[in-house]
């Protein structure tokens, strides 16, 4: 009889090998990761080009469906100005008249004088007589002043001296306003020509200013 403490023999399990986090084909994942990244970009730039087109398609749409008035008077044109101080109407009722300029004594020290200068005021006034509130280009006033060489005028800045009332944003039915303007030009020059837009959805004017001497 065999005496003593038996002893079993239990055989112990090697550990495990630690998994790797890094793919078993590297080229494959990676390839899968560059046409994930590709495929998010094309849809991001695909949503910004429809979203532009959009935002196109909506302004032009806008555009198409908005008035456009013409002059209810004869046409005027580049070749075809109107006299200052003869008042235009359009198709809504609202009338713009450009004043016959006058001439001021020159601000020398204003940033758009030149020496030799001549400089000259008048007057631009919009009359809303129809029934529907207009809404003005930005900052009243969109104008080219041109000389008979076709050279843009200066005007003048008037800095340093008293703020004069401005065009405002919009100008409700029955509502009026006049601003003076100011342009400096050689001296001597016997006439301006204006192109003036004062809203959206509105022809433009073409006036031809008499330059007077005093």
């Amino acid at each position: 009889m065999h005496s003593g403490n038996a002893r079993s023999s239990t055989s112990v399990p090697a550990p495990a090998a630690p998994r790797s986090w890094l793919p078993r084909d590297p080229a494959r994942a990676a390839s899968r990761v560059v046409k994930a990244v590709l495929a998010a970009v094309l849809a991001m730039v695909l949503a910004v080009v429809c979203w532009f087109a959009f935002m196109l398609w909506s302004l032009e749409h806008t555009r198409a469906s908005a008035p456009y008035y013409e002059l209810a008077g004869p046409y005027t044109g580049p070749g075809s100005p109107v006299a200052a101080g003869d008042p235009q109407r359009y198709e809504d009722d609202v009338r713009v008249t450009v004043g016959v300029p006058r001439r001021v004594t020159a601000i020398t020290d204003d940033p758009g004088y030149r020496p030799g200068d001549a400089m000259y005021s008048y007057t631009v006034t919009y009359a809303n007589d129809g029934s529907r509130t207009v809404e003005l280009v930005q900052n009243g006033i969109d104008e080219e002043m041109t000389l008979p060489n076709g050279a843009m005028a200066r005007g003048a800045w008037g800095i340093g001296r008293p703020q004069e009332p401005w065009f405002p944003d919009r100008l409700a039915p029955g509502e009026r306003t006049t601003v003076t303007m100011e342009v400096y030009v050689p001296v001597g020059t016997p006439y301006l020509r204006s192109e003036l837009r004062i809203a959206d959805g509105h022809s433009p004017t073409y006036w031809q200013l008499p330059l007077r001497r005093p």
